[in-house]
């Protein structure tokens, strides 16, 4: 996408002054002398600044803007990673008003969390601001929620495969729970961290009727 720049713009220099000036914008001389400037997506924000408050685990985080490159910035989109999966970037919000810079998020329990910012125009999406410097550190405790959208289903005969969602930051137990002579029995497996789904052999427990997933840290 290009845009004209009115020469009106540039009437205040000489046609050296003219060169210099465009080629530090961006653009390009076109067809007749039009000055032609192509838009793209802005440069990633910058000056990221992270305030951490442990005792609430909340972190408030500030950004400035880059440059928008012809196509104003619709929103920002800030992100997270842990210590547990460094690799690994989240959203934690992904429509911050273009008008924002600063936004306070929550954090879970026992984490080691940086941040860094994105902003997107018409055209797209940033490239990632460079992560916060400072790392808010949480203390530990029970988590906010349980995982979600548990599943069981067999992929095959005589096999089980369940299925969750969880927060990124917790350790999933897994309860099997049975029934025996009508006695309800709870059982516990193993611990999956990081793990969305779990397989095993049915056959060993012909009488499920259900199963739990717990998260704990």
């Amino acid at each position: 996408m290009t845009y004209n720049v009115s020469s009106g713009m540039l009437n205040q220099f000489d046609m050296v002054d003219h060169a210099v000036l465009i080629k530090q914008l961006g653009c390009s001389f076109g067809i007749a002398g039009n000055v032609l400037c192509v838009a793209a997506v802005p440069d990633p924000p910058v000056s990221i600044i992270v305030r951490c408050n442990s005792v609430n685990r909340t972190a408030e985080i500030w950004w400035q803007p880059g440059k928008e490159n012809y196509a104003p910035i619709l929103n920002f989109i800030v992100q997270y990673n842990t210590s547990f999966q460094p690799d690994l970037w989240y959203n934690i919000a992904t429509n911050v008003s273009q008008n924002s810079r600063r936004i306070v998020v929550t954090m879970s329990p026992w984490g080691n969390y940086t941040f860094r910012v994105m902003s997107r125009n018409k055209i797209g999406l940033s490239l990632p601001s460079f992560q916060s410097r400072n790392v808010c550190h949480t203390e530990p405790g029970v988590p906010d929620t349980n995982p979600e959208n548990v599943i069981g289903e067999g992929d095959q005969p005589g096999n089980l495969v369940i299925f969750w969602t969880v927060g990124h930051t917790l350790t999933v137990v897994v309860f099997l729970l049975s029934v025996t002579k009508d006695v309800s029995q709870s059982q516990l497996l193993s611990d999956y961290p990081f793990k969305s789904n779990l397989a095993f052999d049915k056959q060993r427990n012909k009488m499920l009727t259900d199963v739990i997933i717990v998260a704990i840290l």
